[in-house]
């Protein structure tokens, strides 16, 4: 009895020690992998990408829950709420020429998602989701992955209107065909169409519900914005505008 009891003594002490080392050391492990995965990200190295996530690394990490190993630090950075750009965010950090660029973000988005990545995350400090990021700077591609898992319904009003107003044609058509409201109103009461500039994405919003009688904090709707001379247009441009207003009927 006395020689059971011993040893049970030795496997506690054993285990004691052990155990918080194993932890220790897979947090370490996690924390290289994850601090090796921004690194790729930011580098728009897709196979790193891809090994890293395969090996364990968190889909989700954010720059300051990568940056060291030590338990205190990260129960720091947690109570403070300290927790840098997402990775699918930092994605987009770099830029490259097109179609080198576009293609590698498209490439490590779907990895990333793939491994569980949160589509509505957002930028630390700006607090922009991920999806207007693609849009600026991704594919249509690139911004029906966001899509597809759910991003457009993780924003305000004012930023899907914000995102229709930014898509090129073809990513605006991806939008309201997953949902999004084409008299989505942006500061100022502002409306995609009356942000539109050219005439096919003129006549996509329309073909989609797009109101032009709607008018902002104030009072010009859509012919509005185009007749008093819009500031991101020149004149030719704005004719063509307004000539696409008026074959779908939309007097001023």
């Amino acid at each position: 009895m006395l020689r059971q009891r011993l040893m049970a003594k030795v496997v506690c002490s054993i285990l004691i020690v052990f155990v918080p080392f194993v932890v220790i050391r897979r947090m370490q492990t996690r924390a290289r992998l994850n601090r090796d995965l921004l690194s790729a990200v930011q580098s728009l190295d897709s196979a790193s990408v891809d090994r890293l996530l395969a090996a364990g690394a968190s889909a989700n990490v954010c720059q300051h829950d990568a940056e060291g190993s030590g338990i205190l630090q990260r129960v720091l950075s947690a109570f403070l709420q300290k927790h840098g750009d997402p990775a699918i965010v930092l994605v987009f950090s770099r830029r490259l020429p097109e179609p080198v660029g576009r293609d590698r973000y498209y490439l490590i988005i779907r990895s990333l998602i793939e491994h569980g990545a949160d589509s509505g995350a957002r930028s630390a400090e700006l607090g922009k989701p991920a999806l207007e990021y693609a849009i600026t700077y991704g594919t249509p591609e690139c911004v029906r992955l966001f899509l597809a898992r759910g991003a457009l319904k993780r924003l305000t009003e004012e930023e899907v209107s914000i995102c229709i107003a930014l898509s090129d044609t073809p990513t605006c058509e991806l939008l309201l065909l997953y949902g999004a409201n084409a008299n989505s109103r942006a500061k100022g009461g502002m409306t995609a169409l009356m942000a539109a500039q050219s005439p096919d994405k003129v006549d996509l919003l329309l073909r989609h519900g797009a109101d032009p009688y709607l008018t902002d904090s104030t009072g010009r709707d859509a012919m509005s914005w185009m007749t008093s001379g819009k500031e991101l247009l020149d004149e030719a441009d704005c004719a063509a505008v307004i000539q696409e207003l008026r074959k779908h009927g939309v007097e001023h």
